[in-house]
């Protein structure tokens, strides 16, 4: 058997009595408390979190699970395998004590089909895995990075961190990337100028009021993610709830948007490591996943579809962008690279293909740049202030073995794991193909630049 150790994990477990408790309890819960308090927004959604948690506490509170990292906790490991594994453990303890060269045979074979039915246990696990998800290409990288994974150097109890020392370095190496990005020659106004191929003087974003009917739809259309943000709420407890919290939070949103703010309680994201590569005893080689509150992502995504339809009908989004557009991908920005390629060798041209990966492309957004290219493409004030408000005094605090660290302040770049995020960060190099010689193709997608120049 493999070495194992306790692995401690917060979980809220959705009964089916927890469940009904946890309407019982909403029903009791009086939004008026929040309606008739004649304060900032940032109270009264401070008074509308405390009410549902309370209800969701009450009804279903927290449970610390330990987990053991043993063989019988990975999936394909079925009773089979168990079985078989049991038998060449018995043979093995025979042949050592009687050397009966028939014991041996048995042993031998018994051991080869036992690595066969494994390989076929992980195959089969593979593909349902791959066939039940949404995202196929996703999930099957996935397997096989954590294939990749296996043999990677164990921590060794001297260099098992604390949340606050990932959470320092996460903060601190953003901080340092940024102090070396080299100032431009030009400031961004002048860029944006020099791109400036779309009319944006007759086009202007305001904020429209949200429907009691679009905060219900927009609950319900939730991913079911079971992940738990820093207040223990996620997707399927939304929507557990949606009835009974739609009228308020659609009151509390349209408080948002009138006055340009967001909830600094919004702000708060709770970060996981996860190991990507190379040794497990090196901070560098973690990737910070961030989960946002879930009551944001309801907020983010009405304002998404709003300023998504402004930005569409009005062309304001460069024909170069591909990522993060609807019916855009990653592949129709590769048909179109082959087909300029085709089309350049067919005039016979030389061809010069350069890719870029830009490295912490969404934790370096520069907030002061950002928002005034908001301006350029016509937000009006109102509009500034809220994505003004949305991207300051943001927090984070890294969950890890049960335990939560100190919360830091995060000074620079678009929140990640958000709605809104990836259509900010889009906007941010909206006017980069418009500053690049136009002889050259170019295409732009999540984080990366691709350049193909006759």
């Amino acid at each position: 058997m493999e070495n194992c150790h306790t692995v401690k994990h917060l979980t809220r477990p959705l009964s089916v009595s927890g469940v009904s408790l946890f309407v019982y309890y909403l029903r009791q819960v009086n939004w008026l408390d929040v309606y008739s308090l004649d304060v900032n927004i940032n109270i009264k959604f401070k008074k509308f979190t405390d009410l549902f948690l309370w209800a969701l506490n009450s009804a279903v509170p927290f449970k610390i699970l330990k987990l053991k990292t043993t063989r019988s906790c990975i999936s394909w490991y079925h009773e089979g395998l168990a079985k078989l594994k049991s038998e060449l453990d018995r043979l093995y303890f025979v042949f050592q004590n009687t050397n009966d060269i028939d014991v041996k045979s048995k042993y031998r074979s018994l051991k080869a089909i036992y690595k066969s039915e494994i390989k076929k246990a992980k195959i089969s696990y593979n593909n349902n895995l791959i066939n039940r998800s949404k995202n196929k290409s996703k999930t099957a990288w996935g397997i096989i990075n954590k294939t990749a994974r296996v043999n990677s150097r164990p921590v060794h109890k001297s260099h098992v961190f604390t949340p606050d020392t990932f959470n320092e370095y996460f903060v601190t190496s953003v901080e340092e990337t940024c102090k070396n990005i080299s100032n431009s020659v030009n400031d961004h106004f002048y860029y944006l100028d020099k791109s400036r191929n779309m009319e944006t003087t007759n086009c202007n974003f305001s904020f429209k009021d949200f429907q009691v009917e679009e905060t219900y739809a927009t609950i319900l259309s939730l991913s079911n993610s079971t992940c738990f943000d820093v207040f223990g709420i996620n997707a399927p407890v939304l929507k557990t709830a949606a009835e009974h919290i739609c009228e308020v939070l659609t009151y509390l949103f349209n408080e948002c948007i009138n006055n340009g703010t967001f909830p600094d309680i919004l702000k708060i994201s709770k970060v996981i490591p996860v190991h990507k590569k190379g040794p497990l005893d090196k901070q560098c080689n973690y990737r910070p996943i961030s989960i946002v509150p879930a009551v944001s992502k309801i907020l983010e995504r009405l304002v998404h579809k709003r300023i998504v339809e402004y930005l569409e009908s009005n062309k304001l989004f460069s024909d170069c962008q591909f990522g993060f557009r609807s019916k855009r991908s990653t592949i129709k920005a590769v048909q179109a690279l082959v087909g300029a390629c085709f089309d350049g060798l067919e005039q016979k041209d030389f061809l010069n293909f350069r890719s870029y990966d830009l490295s912490k492309a969404f934790d370096t957004v520069d907030h002061g740049i950002l928002v005034s290219k908001l301006k350029f493409y016509g937000f009006n004030q109102l509009a500034i202030e809220f994505f003004n408000s949305y991207l300051v005094n943001r927090h984070q605090c890294v969950y890890l073995n049960g335990s939560y660290s100190e919360s830091k302040p995060v000074n620079f770049g678009v929140p990640q794991g958000s709605i809104l995020g990836p259509t900010l960060f889009i906007l941010y190099v909206n006017d980069l193909p418009g500053n690049i010689n136009d002889k050259a193709l170019q295409m732009t997608w999540s984080f990366w630049l691709v350049l193909v120049q006759p």
